[in-house]
């Protein structure tokens, strides 16, 4: 497995966490975790910097694809 394929299964991988990280959890489960408590505020703001980091993996994979000539299907995903 080459570094764009690798850094392509990485981003791939980060989905589950920026859905995580959205505050759409129910009122009795934030009550009684502290974590839940801190994510309802500040969920959101973690999602966009997962997702930054995604966006930026995103074009850094395809750079290195192109000027290595490493062009997969599975990096095409």
């Amino acid at each position: 497995m080459n570094l764009a394929n690798r850094i392509t299964l990485f981003r791939i991988l980060l989905i589950p966490l920026f859905i995580a990280l959205f505050p759409i959890y129910p009122e009795a489960l934030v009550s009684k975790s502290a974590v839940l408590q801190h994510l309802e505020i500040h969920g959101v703001f973690y999602a966009a910097l997962v997702f930054i980091v995604a966006s930026a993996t995103d074009k850094l994979d395809g750079y290195i694809a192109r000027k290595y000539n490493q062009i997969t299907n599975f990096g095409k995903l």
